[in-house]
């Protein structure tokens, strides 16, 4: 009765309490008071074209995947992972399947990073295996044919041009490949990549005011890699495709509340602007985009924005309360897009996170969602594997996550309260997913539910 009576007075105080420019947020964690400093939001001004910023001399990092073997005692399980679903398309191929999960990967977009890290990664179980290596063949004569016609990588930018930064800079892959099939793809991607700098850009940019999240699924993928590719192949491009990079970078920067949240829609035609939060899914994919630039280019902004971030993933996923072992009713399953139980959460983009910025509570969100084998999604552990090795290689030390909190969020306009298991959001704004948690229905297949709208 008490809380309900808290929770109604503070409901009231909403309506008049000015909500859209806090200063600070008032945080209380484990029982401590302290003042979280955090920005302004005014009228948002969308930024100039950023140009002529000088791109690094080489690439900070030449591949994704390294050469460092897993460390002893970091978590194993995108590692095992990765080496089940390898292996598994290995033996589908062998055994001459055609439908199927496993046949269906292998003919996917997102099998060349996985028979890249299959035939390189120290912590792989298939180094030797000839077959891969010819699967791999297969699948670049599919998906870089030689006919002539726009390519147009779009969000699967990621999936076909990252195979191909690791295949041009280890000697063991372009010997598997050939030099013939990987000119073929390089200059297939490269076309993409000029039409997307020369021809598409602009309306991306143009649409960019209103919509963000174009960056993230595929525009910054295939900018950022093809500067990697440009520099080695067409050098004068090169420098025309970090531009752009760095540009959507600072669009992001310009879209990033506060705490965290990256504006997915913002409408400037209304009197009072439009301002629709992202959901999970999208902040995932625009994690991916922000860290791959920072990984490649040193983008002293791109960490700005992992750090800035974390927040958002300490504010929306409330802590474990799930039974015993049981990796489902965990509340680090999420609610994502606007269907529900569309697909789990990825702990793959919160590892990134806590490896860029070394953050104990990220780090242990991470591990727990590993852990419970939250998010276990096949077509994107090729960034969990990096992620989870970062944090190791790393040394990022886990932190017990707050379980007491109390934050003025300017994100969403309201109150962010925790109590133990106890959570509530109040909010000003029409955000579409303010919080996320569990629903698991008796068969035991987790899903998700957005507890508050």
């Amino acid at each position: 009765m008490k809380a309900t009576a808290v929770c109604l007075l503070l409901a009231l105080g909403l309506a008049s309490f000015p909500m859209q420019g806090f200063a600070e947020s008032f945080l209380v964690e484990d029982g401590q008071s302290r003042v979280q400093t955090t920005v302004p939001q005014t009228a948002p001004q969308y930024p100039k074209a950023v140009r002529d910023i000088e791109p690094p001399s080489q690439p900070v990092h030449r591949t994704w995947f390294i050469d460092d073997p897993l460390p002893e005692g970091a978590s194993p399980v995108f590692r095992d992972r990765m080496n089940n679903m390898v292996g598994n398309c290995i033996d589908a191929e062998a055994e001459g399947k055609t439908e199927g999960i496993w046949a269906g990967l292998r003919r996917s977009e997102y099998f060349g990073m996985y028979a890249v890290w299959g035939l390189v990664s120290p912590d792989s179980e298939y180094t030797d295996n000839e077959l891969l290596g010819e699967m791999l063949n297969t699948w670049m004569d599919e998906w870089y044919p030689a006919e002539a016609g726009e390519l147009e990588a779009g969000w699967k930018a990621w999936h076909l041009y990252g195979p191909l930064v690791e295949i041009t800079a280890r000697p063991k892959l372009k010997e598997i490949v050939g030099a013939e099939r990987l000119d073929r793809a390089v200059q297939r991607l490269l076309e993409d990549a000029r039409d997307l700098a020369e021809r598409r850009w602009p309306n991306a940019i143009e649409k960019a005011i209103e919509i963000v999240n174009f960056a993230g699924h595929g525009d910054v993928a295939a900018l950022t890699l093809g500067w990697v590719l440009a520099r080695e192949y067409e050098p004068d491009f090169a420098p025309a495709l970090f531009e752009r990079a760095a540009f959507a970078m600072r669009m992001m920067d310009w879209h990033m509340g506060p705490n965290g949240t990256i504006r997915y829609l913002y409408n400037p035609d209304f009197e009072e602007p439009q301002l629709v939060a992202e959901t999970m899914y999208y902040h995932n994919i625009n994690i991916r985009a922000i860290y791959l630039h920072w990984w490649f280019t040193g983008d002293d902004v791109s960490l700005r924005l992992l750090d800035r971030q974390r927040p958002y993933y300490k504010f929306r996923l409330l802590p474990w309360v799930g039974r015993g072992g049981d990796s489902h009713g965990t509340h680090y399953h999420s609610a994502i897009w606007w269907k529900e139980q569309w697909r789990t959460f990825w702990p793959g983009a919160v590892a990134l996170a806590a490896a860029a910025t070394g953050d104990g509570e990220l780090a242990t969100t991470a591990l727990t969602m590993a852990e419970r084998g939250t998010g276990a999604d096949r077509k994107f552990v090729d960034w969990a594997v990096h992620g989870y090795k970062q944090m190791a290689l790393r040394g990022v030390e886990t932190k017990p996550r707050a379980d007491r909190l109390l934050v003025a969020d300017p994100d969403l306009g309201g109150l962010r309260m925790r109590y133990g298991q106890l959570s509530s959001v109040f909010t000003s704004n029409s955000f579409g997913y303010t919080l996320a948690g569990p629903m698991t229905p008796e068969s035991g297949l987790a899903g998700a539910y957005p507890l508050v709208r």
